[in-house]
């Protein structure tokens, strides 16, 4: 599968205190579009019904930000954040298919995707840039609809539309892709 990403990042104000230090940070809603790109392999148990299990990358993206700190008995410093993601992962779904025609064929699929997300940025302020990252693992469900034309015996083409959700902060927008399959 390959494919355009369109991803949507949900407003986040983020309040805490810390040793006397209050610190506001505020990322506004967002959007973002990678290519992404994958590979399956399934099992066709009959014209209706198969599963599948790949790999996926969906993409790097990113997103800016501001802070600000108020220090204790001192000023108040206002600052920038830059964010950026990338997320792979391994996926195992079922696949529906609802043949139309001998040749044509609408599908929906669903499963689960264990993920990494991978997130780096910096942090500056007063002159001074800081690195900030963490990595993080996780599942989620992912769902799918599409239509899918055969070429030949061997061969089948299609467009779909990809749906998952990474972590509270990112509504994933969707995936086109289209899609190849060959038959063994």
């Amino acid at each position: 599968t390959l494919g355009l990403v369109e991803t949507e990042f949900a407003h986040q104000t983020i309040t805490g205190s810390t040793s006397g230090v209050n610190v506001t940070v505020t990322l506004p809603s967002d959007e973002d579009s990678d290519l992404h790109f994958g590979g399956a392999v399934g099992y066709k148990f009959s014209d209706n019904f198969a599963i599948e299990a790949g790999y996926r990358d969906l993409g790097e993206f990113s997103r800016d930000g501001t802070f600000s700190a108020t220090l204790p008995r001192g000023p108040t410093v206002d600052g920038v954040i830059t964010e950026s993601f990338a997320v792979t992962g391994f996926f195992a779904g079922l696949v529906g298919t609802l043949p139309l025609t001998r040749d044509f064929s609408l599908y929906v699929k669903g499963g689960f995707l264990e993920y990494e997300l991978e997130r780096s940025g910096t942090v500056t302020a007063g002159g001074i840039t800081s690195d900030i990252g963490e990595d993080s693992d996780d599942s989620e469900p992912y769902y799918a609809a599409g239509a899918k034309w055969e070429i030949n015996d061997a061969m089948e083409v299609g467009l779909e539309f990809l749906v998952f959700e990474i972590e509270d902060e990112w509504e994933d927008g969707g995936h086109w892709g289209v899609t190849v399959i060959y038959n063994l």
